[in-house]
Formats: C-alpha cells, sequence, structure tokens
C-alpha cells in the first residue's frame, strides 16, 4: 500500500509450497506493474496467469519462502 497499489484482499494460499514469491498478472499490458511489485517487494518473479490461476483482480502476488520483511 506504500508505493501506492490498492490491497483489496489478503489471505492464505491452500497450501505452503511456494518456495518463490510469485506475482501473477493476467494481460501483457499488466506485465510491467508485476515487474515494479517483484523489485519492491525484493526477491520473486513475474508469472503469466494463463489457465493456471484465476484470480479477480488484475494482479495477484503469492509471497512465498524467499520472502522477508524489511528490518
Amino acid at each position: 500500500k506504500g508505493a501506492g497499489y490498492q490491497v483489496p484482499a489478503s489471505g492464505n494460499t491452500d497450501s505452503y509450497v511456494y518456495d518463490q514469491t510469485l506475482v501473477i498478472y493476467k494481460d501483457d499490458d499488466q506485465k510491467a506493474t508485476a515487474e515494479q511489485i517483484v523489485e519492491l517487494l525484493g526477491c520473486g518473479r513475474t508469472v503469466d496467469a494463463g489457465i493456471y490461476y484465476t484470480f479477480d483482480t488484475d494482479i495477484l502476488v503469492i509471497i512465498g519462502k524467499d520472502w522477508s520483511p524489511a528490518v
């Protein structure tokens, strides 16, 4: 939120198997924004949602084991 992004909801995944943070976007015009979020988080990678991910927002962030909060 501090970087100006809206966070309409948060929650947990069905499983805790994500070793890497994923910033998932639906459309190619959202890829640059997804890359900016990866940069802000300091970890992870962008992923095209394709047929594998379904969500109601423009971008979905799944925090993986590679993320650690800023100190």
